[in-house]
């Protein structure tokens, strides 16, 4: 007997083409500016920050530890000097790809996903290694951080 090919049937490659598009379409929509991180945030990047820290705790289900984790090397980056740790800020963007990757095989949402695409026009296009990007990427992310904490991020 042949097998059976109806719409009914799990197609996992049609599964991942819906992922992709649905990912794609909120990388759209969560676009980071690259100003923001050159000159520093304005009223538009705090009004991203919020929003987008709500769609990540109310929407996304984003893990404040994922959030926390990443901010916090962040961090460690920051106080040990930008400048002693520019292998570990090339390492951020491959990092945050893993992590997003690992929570979407695991069954969670597609949070990690969103959260790295976008940001990784930032890793691309503006120069972290450089110190006043690197404190406004964090001040950026400590922004979202606390947007998706206000909003009931667990």
């Amino acid at each position: 007997m042949a097998p059976n090919n109806t719409s009914n049937s799990p197609n996992p490659k049609r599964d991942q083409s819906n992922n992709k598009k649905e990912v794609n379409q909120q990388t759209e929509k969560w676009n980071v500016k690259t100003e923001w991180i050159t000159n520093g945030m304005d009223k538009e990047a705090d009004k991203f920050c919020e929003k987008f820290g709500e769609h990540l705790a109310t929407r996304e289900k984003l893990s404040t530890s994922q959030l926390r984790n990443f901010y916090g090397e962040l961090k460690r980056i920051q106080l040990n000097g930008v400048e002693k740790n520019k292998q570990n800020i090339q390492l951020l963007r491959p990092k945050l790809a893993y992590n997003a990757a690992r929570k979407t095989n695991e069954g969670n949402s597609n949070a990690g996903k969103t959260f790295y695409n976008a940001l990784k026009n930032i890793f691309r296009q503006v120069n972290l290694t450089e110190e006043k990007n690197f404190i406004n990427f964090v001040s950026l992310i400590e922004a979202i951080l606390a947007y998706h904490k206000y909003y009931g991020g667990k």
